[in-house]
């Protein structure tokens, strides 16, 4: 599930035989039919930064206990922001190199990203800017245009989970926030 049409097509891509959906996750209605019937949910690929606001959070939370059969499971993957840390980097919005990897035909591919501060000045989000510039044959650069982040502390993910019927069953205390939430319905 994404809304973006180009995670889409890579997704279609490398899972031909996969139901993928182009549907923005805050507004979608899983059938009845799937209702608590999934041992395990995943929220990864940085998708926690992406909710700007505290229901946008607990619609997530409520989403992924909806899903979740009893006794099962909710993963969570994020990169962990510390507030304070993230309103310094935006002041500076300086390019920092993220990964670089090989491809297939002896190129490398950088990404860079940046942190710029929101315009609206609210607290704990900034804009995240991500670039790739591929070096050697055929070199280019592909420059996202910014997008909003915020710094989500563990208190607050554990009290939307909570409040929709997820509880903590395991925590990993890293520079990520990744934590299974095992769903308490009967």
């Amino acid at each position: 599930m994404d809304r973006d049409p180009e995670a889409i097509a890579f997704a279609r891509e490398r899972v031909p035989t996969a139901q993928i959906l182009e549907v923005d996750l805050l507004r979608w209605a899983p059938p009845k039919s799937l209702e608590r019937s999934a041992g395990l949910v995943i929220a990864g690929g940085d998708l926690l930064p992406l909710f700007l606001r505290d229901e946008e959070l607990r619609l997530l939370m409520n989403l992924a206990a909806r899903l979740v059969a009893p006794g099962g499971m909710f993963a969570i993957d994020a990169t962990r922001m510390d507030p304070a840390l993230l309103r310094e980097a935006a002041g500076r919005a300086e390019w920092g190199e993220d990964v670089r990897w090989r491809t297939a035909d002896g190129g490398e591919i950088v990404r860079d990203s940046r942190l710029l501060p929101d315009p609206l000045g609210r607290e704990r989000v900034a804009q995240l800017q991500i670039r790739h510039t591929l070096r050697g044959k055929g070199g280019y650069v592909d420059e996202r245009e910014p997008f909003h982040v915020r710094a989500w502390s563990p208190s607050e993910v554990e009290g939307a989970a909570s409040a929709a019927g997820l509880q903590v069953a395991t925590r990993l205390e890293e520079d990520r926030i990744r934590w299974l939430l095992r769903s308490t319905h009967a």
